[in-house]
């Protein structure tokens, strides 16, 4: 399903974020964008990248997108 203006992150979105985003959508991935206005598709975060990352809170809590998303 295509939408004109889609739930998405940017690379400096806090992790933290992107997982409370994940969860009030109850979405399993996120476009990750280059900034909000030009909506550029630089990757993806997944629920599964999110729960590597989450095996160590530490990191979670002070983590970007960028540091877990898949890039093409």
């Amino acid at each position: 399903m295509m939408v004109s203006d889609p739930v998405c992150v940017t690379r400096e979105t806090s992790l933290a974020e992107a997982i409370d985003v994940l969860d009030d959508r109850g979405f399993d991935q996120l476009p990750v964008v280059t900034d909000h206005g030009s909506k550029q598709l630089v990757g993806a975060l997944t629920s599964r990248q999110i729960a590597i990352w989450a095996r160590d809170w530490a990191s979670v809590s002070n983590a970007s997108v960028s540091e877990a998303m898949n890039t093409p």
